[in-house]
């Protein structure tokens, strides 16, 4: 959309027969056409080194782990998938929407960036750190002591 408007061309896509949900519909799929092959190449990867992984350890005489480690990487990997899917959409639709509506739809791609990307991953990821600073703070303070002294202490109060 950014570019047909800065173009011109939102007053000819308009002026078509075409109805709001098809020119929607393109535009998901010029999106698509964009991004899906890259998309399924890089979450595709690391799902066919798990499985290839998985094999080996499995077939070979490697002893990693029980199936709760991989099942539980392997779900992982789906929740980052569908996390992604999400994110994926979330900018597809921002970016429309920017795209037609700012003043300056060639700098709607800094809008969505900001909107979809970086200020929903600063509000998740700073409380998630902040107890994980406390914790490293926390231990790392019992280590003052040296550890003669821990093992002494903590032996007398068993």
């Amino acid at each position: 959309f950014a570019e047909a408007r800065r173009m011109d061309a939102m007053e000819l896509i308009l002026s078509t027969p075409l109805s709001d949900q098809q020119i929607l519909d393109g535009q998901w799929l010029a999106l698509k056409r964009a991004f899906l092959r890259p998309a399924i190449l890089m979450w595709g990867t690391p799902l066919l080194a798990f499985i290839v992984g998985r094999m080996a350890f499995k077939h070979g005489n490697f002893s990693w782990g029980d199936g709760a480690a991989w099942s539980g990487a392997l779900l992982m990997w789906f929740y980052k998938l569908t996390v992604f899917i999400l994110d994926l959409r979330a900018i597809g639709w921002a970016g429309m929407w920017f795209a037609l509506t700012d003043k300056r739809p060639n700098l709607s791609f800094f809008k969505v960036l900001l909107v979809v990307v970086v200020i929903p991953g600063v509000i998740f990821f700073l409380p998630g750190l902040i107890p994980a600073v406390v914790l490293v703070a926390w231990y790392r303070r019992k280590f003052r002591l040296p550890l003669r002294d821990i093992l002494e202490r903590h032996r007398m109060a068993r």
